[in-house]
Formats: structure tokens, sequence, C-alpha cells
């Protein structure tokens, strides 16, 4: 066998050392990709330009060049294509000064600086391509409206026609809106404003036109492009009435999101290893049995227990025996048979708790309402979700508001303006009120302020007196709006005295909760609460969040 002598061996290691350099720090193939079509770009809108231009030296010999030559004067066509020539110079100089000199070295230091390079290229074609079609183009729009002059007359007329009737409806909207939510007057008149100057840009742009179509001498240029405004202009009212009336109806719709049931349940996997104790036994296998639903107190234990392994099985004269390194009762909680699957090949066995998973789920109610004209003409209805999974976050984050609403968009206020902090349902669609001789009056869609033999309260309408099915049996009186006011919502709202959410008194004065999942599954919380002893305070698995125990055999076996 021959050997290659050192020198040549040393120019072979050089030359893949070499490539292998190359190969390794070469642009990338998006990168290189990239270029390749933007030099494409250039190539194609440099000879686009020449054929424009081509063209529009036929147009200047043509029998319409009389009629379109004083608008080329004055709208200097011929200065588009000095522009367009003057842009594909400078992406021209980009091709060569950047990207030929990167796609050259080709290395993957150069991509920040060849990225930049093609961007401005870009721009720069794309900034040419328009100059050069401008000047064709802006011929072929005038010379079509010299044509059919009264097409395009009768086109804007139907146009203004349509803004006219947006105009209509869009303004009878404002002022429904405006007599039924005097809060958002301001708001309310600012779209009016922002709309109509649209509906006036579009008159103007008509007017224009129509001067125009109806002169002895008709500038075509000024003409055409009246028509274009006119199109924006008609577009843009369109967009905007159809846009802001559906923030508008956002006003007449309320909505109340309330937690009626919450349920947490805890999950064990255990697991098992199992080996004998011969010498060619092999390694033994392991197991995981099928997650094991416990209570509470279950979970709590071994989420907090440190102990690795909670059970062994092992051989001994006779048969095996079971050793349990937990108290008797922690194992029978896991209601598991240890001889699940069990090879007798593999007497010798371990167990641990593996993993921990915490499901959480909700249940909602969801008020919903839309109001007409009348501020007592509403209609609505009620629905009640089945039980649906949530993130612990947002369980814990209202674990103490059970019977509250969790989300409320009242009457007057847009989707935008969704309260989100826990609060007694009903308690912000109460009426600010006003104030007469030191009594409170006033009313909106809801409801309005009575007085009574206990004092001031809040009367609710119609469908709103539902607001008692999921909340307080009694009426919100002006102290409990009061206190309601000061929190500002900066915060969940609990009532005056606490007396609302999960540890609320008044949350079990009727049977709904009281007879809920969580009433049943949690007696202390609710006589606790009931008896005016709810500390407010959540569990302490809280947080807790499924956990992988990291724990398994002690290693004594295989």
């Amino acid at each position: 066998m021959r050997y290659l002598k050192p020198a040549a061996l040393f120019f072979v290691v050089l030359f893949v050392g070499y490539f292998s350099y190359k190969i390794l720090t070469q642009l990338p193939a998006r990168n290189f990709e990239d270029a390749q079509a933007f030099i494409q770009s250039l190539d194609r809108q440099q000879k686009s330009l020449i054929i424009d231009q081509g063209k529009f030296s036929e147009l200047m010999q043509s029998d319409a060049w009389g009629l379109l030559s004083p608008y080329a004067a004055s709208g200097n066509w011929a200065a588009e294509f000095t522009s367009a020539e003057a842009d594909l110079a400078k992406a021209e100089k980009i091709k060569t000064d950047v990207v030929d000199r990167i796609l050259e070295r080709d290395h993957e230091d150069d991509v920040a600086e060849l990225v930049a390079g093609i961007t401005k290229g870009v721009e720069l074609i794309r900034s040419a391509k328009l100059a050069s079609a401008y000047p064709l183009r802006r011929a072929e729009l005038i010379l079509e409206a010299v044509e059919n002059k009264a097409v395009y007359f009768q086109g804007a007329e139907a146009l203004i026609d349509a803004v006219d009737q947006s105009a209509v409806q869009f303004k009878l909207k404002i002022d429904l809106s405006l007599a039924a939510h005097p809060a958002k007057n301001a708001d309310i008149k600012d779209k009016e404003k922002a709309f109509f100057e649209l509906v006036d840009a579009g008159s103007s742009a008509f007017a224009a036109m129509r001067a125009e179509y109806r002169s002895a001498a008709i500038n075509y240029a000024h003409f055409i492009d009246s028509y274009a405004d006119l199109k924006t202009a008609h577009q843009s009212a369109l967009s905007f009435a159809e846009e802001n009336s559906a923030l508008l109806a956002q006003l007449d719709r309320s909505y109340v999101k309330i937690l009626v049931d919450q349920q947490i349940d805890y999950y064990l996997v255990i697991s098992r290893a199992s080996w004998c104790d011969g010498e060619y036994c092999g390694s033994g296998s392991e197991m995981n049995y099928p997650a094991v639903k416990v209570d509470e107190d279950t979970f709590e234990y071994f989420e907090s227990n440190d102990v690795s392994v909670i059970a062994r099985h092992s051989t001994s004269f006779g048969g095996g025996r079971l050793s349990l390194l937990i108290p008797q009762q922690r194992w029978d909680a896991l209601g598991i048979d240890y001889q699940y699957r069990w090879d007798r090949r593999q007497p010798s066995a371990e167990y641990w708790v593996d993993s921990a998973v915490i499901k959480t789920l909700h249940k909602y109610a969801y008020i919903e309402a839309v109001s007409a004209s009348s501020s007592q003409d509403v209609s609505g209805e009620v629905k009640e979700q089945d039980w649906e999974p949530v993130s612990e976050a947002v369980f814990w984050k209202h674990y103490e508001h059970l019977g509250m609403a969790i989300e409320t968009k009242p009457f007057g206020f847009y989707a935008s303006e969704l309260i989100d902090t826990a609060e007694p349902v009903g308690m912000a669609s109460i009426a600010t009120p006003t104030m007469v001789n030191g009594v409170p009056t006033g009313s909106n869609q809801q409801g309005e302020w009575r007085q009574g033999s206990g004092g001031s309260f809040f009367y609710f309408y119609g469908m709103y007196r539902l607001f008692s099915d999921f909340g307080y049996q009694r009426r919100y009186t002006h102290n409990d709006w009061r206190q309601y006011n000061a929190n500002g919502r900066s915060s969940a709202f609990y009532g005056s005295n606490r007396q609302y959410g999960t540890y609320g008194s008044a949350t079990y004065s009727g049977t709904r909760y009281a007879n809920s999942n969580f009433g049943r599954s949690n007696p202390s919380v609710l006589n606790s609460a009931v008896s005016g002893g709810g500390s407010g305070i959540g569990r302490s698995i809280r947080g807790a969040g499924p956990f992988g125990r990291g724990k398994g055999p002690s290693g004594s076996g295989k």
C-alpha cells in the first residue's frame, strides 16, 4: 500500500480544512436567494423603464397627444422618468458596491449589511416602478375620462348617494346613542364629527367633479382626480360608519359572567420498580400505575412528604411481604393493587410517587341583554355552562369569588371597558346616584333608585331581577354602592362586611351555592362563612401546580 508523502498530506489537510471552513461560514441559503431575487428584480425594472419610455415616445407622436400635451406639461410627466432613472441608478450602485461584493466574499459576517442593502434597494425599485408607470397610466385615465365622461359622473352620483344614505343611518344611530348614554356623549360626538368630516370631503370632491362636468372647458385631470377623491371619501365614510356603529351597539349590550361553581381534582401517579435478586436476572423493570384521583388531604400529604420510597416488596421463605414506609391509611387512600401487572420472575419491588397533577375547573353563568331606545325595553337571556377546564392561575385568581361577577360589561360601556375585577353580581349595573336633598336618585337601563322603609335601594327592572338568583338575596343599598364606588374597582369588592364571595355569609344565604359542588365538598368553608368566621385565606395547596417528584427506587434493587 502506498502512502502520501508528508508534504502532499499537508496540502490535502489544508485543502479539506479550507473548504470545510468555507461551508461552515458561507452566507445562509435564504440570504443568497434574496440577493439573487433583488438582482433579477432590478434587471426587470431597468428593462421595464426602457419599454415605458418607448411607449411614451410613441404616445407623443399619436393623435391623442394634442389633447394630452397640456396635462403632461402641467403635471411634468417627463420628470417621472427622470426620477425612475435616478432611483434605479441608486439601486444599481447598491448592487455593485454591496450585494455583488458580499456575494463574492460569501461570509456569514456580512448578513446584516446584505439585508440592509437589499431592503433599501427593493424600496428604490418599487419607487422607480411607480414613477415609470405614472405617465402612461395618467394618460390612460384622462383619455378614459374624455371618452366616458357621463359614465364617470353617473358613478359619482351613485357614490355620493351611498354616502348620504350612510350619513342618515349613522346620524340616527348617533342621536339614539346620545340620548341613551349621556355619560358617553363626548366620545359619541367625537365620532360624529370625524364621520361628517369624511362626508364633507366626499361632498367637496363631488362638487368639484360636477363643476368640471358642467364646464364648457373641462379640466379632465381635475375631473378624474375629484372622482378618485370621492371614491376614497366614500369608502372611508362607509367603513367608519360600519366600524363605529358596531362600537355604539356595544353600549346597548350588557354582559355579566358569574362564577357559579368551582372544583379542583387531585391525581397521583405511583411508579414501581421490580427486580429479582439472582445473579442472572437482568436489570429489572419499571412501570407507572394509572393516575389515581385522591382527596386534598391525601394529595397534600404526598406532595409535602419527603420520603423517596413509600413501600417495598421483598421475598422471604414461603412467599413475599409488602412493607410500608408510610402509614397504612395513606397507602389505602391510594387504592392501588401492589401486584398490578405483577411479574413473578421479579418478586422484589419498590414503590414511589412519581408525579402529581392538579386539574382545575370552573362553571359559569352568563347574563346577556340588549336594550332598545327605551330605557326599559330590554331583552336578554341567561345561560349556564357546564364544567370547563381552567388554568391554575385563573382558578386561584378567582378562588375567593364564588357567586360573584368576574366579568361585567354594563350598558353604556364599550367592550374594551370590560370590568374584570370580581364584584357582587349586578353591582356595576347600578346607576350612579344623583343626590337630591340627601336622597339618591337616578336611573339607567337596568333600574332606578327608590326609597323604602329601610332607606334608599336600587330597584332592578325586568330581567335584571335575575341578579338576585346568582348573588345576594336582598337589595343593594346606597351604602353598598357608596363603599363599592370608593373601592374604585382597583381590586375585588366583597361588600361592606365581606359578605360576598367564597367566604361570604351572603353567598350561602340561598341554596344555589350551599348545594353547589364546592359547597358540598367544602363544608368547613360553608359553615365558617355562614357563622361569620370565614377568613378569606386560601388553601395550603394553592399554587402547588403539577409536580414531578424526582423520587424513585432507592437503588437497593438491580
